[in-house]
Order: C-alpha cells, then sequence, then structure tokens
C-alpha cells in the first residue's frame, strides 16, 4: 500500500510550483519589492527540495515494505489470509438478509464456513485440514466462534453488564480489597499506614453445551444457511443460559443467582395489588451505594418492564448502549428487558460489573459432529460445548424491586 504521506507531499508540490511560477513572474516595483520577492522565492524554492527528498524517502520506505512482505510470499500465513479477506470484502456488494449470515463479516466467510461444518458432516466436497475457499481451517474456525460471540453481545444482557472473564483453568479467585481512607497531612508528617483485608471470591468453570440437529438436505443443498442457523442456535441458546445462571442460579452445580444474592435490607417490595410507581423506583436507587451513580443500568422482567415503561412515558430518555442499540433510560440509567428473574422480582438496579462475574472458556465454543445418531432421521447432529461459570460476588451493589405474593 503506498505511503499516506505521498499523497500529502503530491498535494503540496503543485501548489509550491504555482508559487514559485507567479512568484518567477512578477516585476518589482522598487528595491524593497524585489528583495522581497527574491526572499519568498528562495523559501519556495527551499521547500520544493525538502518535498522531493521526503518523497524519495517515502518511497525507499514503499519499496522495503515489499521486500518484506515478498519474503513472506511463500507461505500464506494469518495476515494473508486476512489480506485476501479484505479483498473479497471489497468485491462483495450484495448483502444477505439471513440473520445468522449478518453475524459474518462477510457472505463469502459464511460460505467458508458452512463449507467446513460439512465437510466435518463428511457431507462437504473437502477433505479435513483441506483450506476452505483458501482461507484455511484455523481462520474459518475462528470466524465461525467469533459470529457466535458477536451474536452473544447482542442477545446476553450478563455479557453487556457484568465482569467478563477468560480463564485459562477451572476456577479463577477474584481477590476483593478493602476501603483506602484518604485524607490530609501536614507538613512533613507521614500517612497513617492501613492495612488492607482483603477476601476471595471463586469462579468456577463448568461444562455445559447443547446439540444441533441439521437436516442432511440442507447440508447438501445450502452450506451457508447451515453457518447461519449454527451461528442461531448456538448464539440464542447459550445467551439465555448464562443470563439464566446469572440471575436465578443453579442447584447442580450450586450457583446463587444475583436475584436471590440481593439481601433484604436492599430489597423495595410493590403490594401485590399495587402498582408499581417513581417512588418505589426512587427507594430502589437509594438502596444503592452513592459512587456508583453514572454507572447504573436496570435489568427487568417482563412485568417489570411494562411497570417501568409506564413511569418512563413521562421521560422519553434513551441512551446509546453497545452496537449502537438505542435503549430507554430512567434517572439516566439504560434499561435492560432480559429472561431470568424469578418470577417475583421485577427489575434490579445497580452496578453489575461490580456485583457479578461471568466466565467462559479461554478457547472459545468447541464444534464437534455426530454422523450417525440421528441417521433414521435423515440428520446430522452437532454438538457445542464450552465451560461457563458465574459468580454474584458483590450483591451489594444491587437493589431490588420485588412484588409480593398474592391476587
Amino acid at each position: 500500500m503506498p505511503s499516506p504521506k505521498i499523497r500529502l507531499l503530491q498535494d503540496e508540490s503543485v501548489a509550491v510550483e504555482n508559487e514559485i511560477n507567479a512568484l518567477r513572474s512578477l516585476e518589482p516595483k522598487d528595491d524593497a519589492d524585489r528583495e522581497s520577492i527574491e526572499g519568498r522565492l528562495k523559501a519556495a524554492t527551499e521547500r520544493a527540495a525538502k518535498i522531493a527528498a521526503e518523497a524519495r524517502r517515502e518511497d525507499e520506505i514503499d519499496a522495503a515494505i515489499a521486500s518484506m512482505k515478498s519474503v513472506r510470499s511463500a507461505d500464506k500465513s494469518r495476515e494473508d489470509v486476512e489480506k485476501q479477506f479484505r479483498d473479497d470484502e471489497q468485491a462483495e456488494t450484495k448483502p444477505d438478509i439471513r440473520a445468522g449470515v449478518r453475524a459474518f463479516r462477510s457472505t463469502k466467510i459464511a460460505a467458508a464456513v458452512g463449507s467446513y461444518l460439512c465437510g466435518l458432516s463428511g457431507m462437504g466436497k473437502r477433505a479435513m485440514g483441506e483450506t476452505v475457499d483458501g482461507y484455511g481451517d484455523d481462520f474459518v474456525v475462528t470466524e465461525l466462534y467469533t459470529a457466535i460471540v458477536n451474536r452473544l453481545q447482542y442477545q446476553s444482557v450478563a455479557l453487556q453488564l457484568a465482569s467478563i472473564f477468560r480463564p485459562a483453568g477451572q476456577k479463577l479467585t477474584l481477590p476483593k480489597s478493602g476501603d483506602v481512607t484518604f485524607g490530609f497531612a501536614a507538613e512533613n508528617v507521614a500517612f497513617t499506614d492501613q492495612d488492607i483485608s482483603t477476601s476471595g471470591a471463586d469462579l468456577t468453570l463448568y461444562e455445559g453445551g447443547a446439540s444441533v440437529p441439521v437436516s442432511n438436505s440442507l447440508l447438501a443443498d445450502s452450506p451457508i444457511d447451515v453457518a447461519g442457523l449454527i451461528v442461531d442456535r448456538c448464539s440464542h441458546g447459550l445467551a439465555r443460559w448464562i443470563d439464566n445462571l446469572w440471575l436465578s442460579g443453579s442447584s447442580n452445580p450450586s450457583i446463587t443467582g444475583l436475584a436471590a444474592a440481593v439481601v433484604s435490607g436492599n430489597t423495595v417490595t410493590v403490594g401485590a395489588s399495587a402498582k408499581t410507581t417513581a417512588d418505589n423506583l426512587a427507594d430502589v436507587v437509594g438502596k444503592v451505594d452513592e459512587s456508583i451513580m453514572g454507572t447504573g443500568a436496570w435489568v427487568c422482567s417482563k412485568a417489570g418492564y411494562v411497570d417501568l415503561m409506564k413511569i418512563w412515558a413521562s421521560q422519553q430518555t434513551t441512551q446509546v448502549v453497545g452496537g449502537g442499540r438505542v435503549v430507554p433510560t430512567v434517572w439516566g440509567a439504560p434499561v435492560y428487558l432480559v429472561k431470568g428473574l424469578p418470577a417475583n422480582t421485577l427489575a434490579l438496579f445497580g452496578d453489575f460489573s461490580m456485583a457479578s462475574a461471568v466466565g467462559l472458556k479461554d478457547t472459545g465454543l468447541e464444534i464437534t459432529v455426530a454422523r450417525e445418531l440421528l441417521v433414521r432421521s435423515r440428520q446430522t447432529l452437532y454438538v457445542a460445548n464450552t465451560r461457563v461459570g458465574v459468580s454474584n460476588h458483590g450483591p451489594e451493589f444491587v437493589g431490588k424491586l420485588a412484588k409480593a405474593s398474592g391476587t
């Protein structure tokens, strides 16, 4: 790629050339005018020489870069694959309306991933280990996982609001430090040393996954739709599962959901036959440490979302969040609708990055295939597995809006 500086030098050279020609055509009116013209002409000439020198230097740098690329030309490296993808992406102009396909960076990549998945099942025309459309298995597998993660970022509220970790092992201990007290000190007087008490919260990852049956006819006829189907099913299922673990927890393995972890002192309960009011929401906000103001968010069940939107109708304020999506805000905090809250919990408010940690396997989502299991149904079973963990270690940073039981 030619240096972008060359274009600037070219533009400047035109301006300097025009200035020199204009100065040379001027007739001085007197000695002072002649001195001025000669001074300006000398400065323009010196600048022309500098432009020429800088242009030669940029040409030498471009030549050096080209020679380094030629050294790597014998090996199709990841960089070369990325360049090929960018070239293909620029050449590709037709959009695709299929949801799963939109998760990929281009329809060509989606087609390559579909061919790879078909190859796993034995339905493809390629042997394992061969490249797919020139991209290579490593590149294609990375694109498949990236597409699933991209969808997860919009479908899972936990992955948008909680702290995310990628442990290499099964367990990660999150240190929790006590407060440090700041204060004034007189000149030449030492600060008082403070021993910070620490504790640890364990974030343990557990094996989990799901299986997706795909019609053999689809595998044979439309590989690109296979890629979209796998991405849609895996991302949607994993997103719902993570949000449910985050908010409602699990009995086996034992994971305490965030809604249950919030203590009664941080809970505001609306009567069974009463309507949720703005005062109720204000009381929930008042339960949370004021240091999180500005970083708080609302997470609502369907019933809670309806209640908040009735109050929001008089405010009509919004906020842009990840991916450019626009969400409503109540008192400056974005409002998210989520599955997974227990039936008696209308909403949670707080800084969820301080309250919760979600761990995902560092190697991502692994997809394997079982060809013979569904042979009577003429289907191939794709099995997606990973390791996931949730630790709601800071429920004190969250307030809860609950609904009393009864009619």
